[in-house]
């Protein structure tokens, strides 16, 4: 079964889904407040994969990147793959998209994805 991606607007389903990869609420309500203003979108994929990814763009000092902010759901190689036509097709620069999941890495290395930061975190408070 073919992968089929639509945009949509917020809704429980998909925000409950969103939460359980760890979403925070304030999360979630910066994503709807930048939806509102044209400056993330929110899809549901079904068929071949099926699960949400919300998407972003930003302006880098060479062009436009595609930010994949966070996603949920089953079967991600057909997400990544489309992620990376839709970007070809609008003539972005880049994608990018910060993971945790070391078996996820290797899914987006397989397609070509190359680490390009680390990043380092300390909590002064213990929090």
């Amino acid at each position: 079964m073919a992968l089929q991606a639509r945009l949509i607007d917020w809704n429980l389903p998909a925000e409950e889904a969103i939460q359980r990869a760890r979403a925070t609420p304030e999360m979630i309500a910066q994503w709807k407040a930048d939806q509102a203003d044209n400056r993330s979108h929110l899809w549901e994929f079904s068929g071949e994969a099926e699960g949400y990814l919300v998407t972003r763009v930003e302006q880098t000092d060479t062009g436009l990147e595609m930010v994949l902010v966070a996603a949920t759901g089953k079967n991600a190689r057909p997400v990544i793959r489309w992620a990376m036509e839709l970007a070809r097709k609008h003539g972005f620069e880049s994608i990018r998209t910060h993971i945790t999941r070391p078996g996820l890495q290797r899914i987006y290395e397989a397609e070509g994805w190359t680490e390009r930061e680390r990043i380092l975190e300390v909590r002064p408070n213990g929090r």
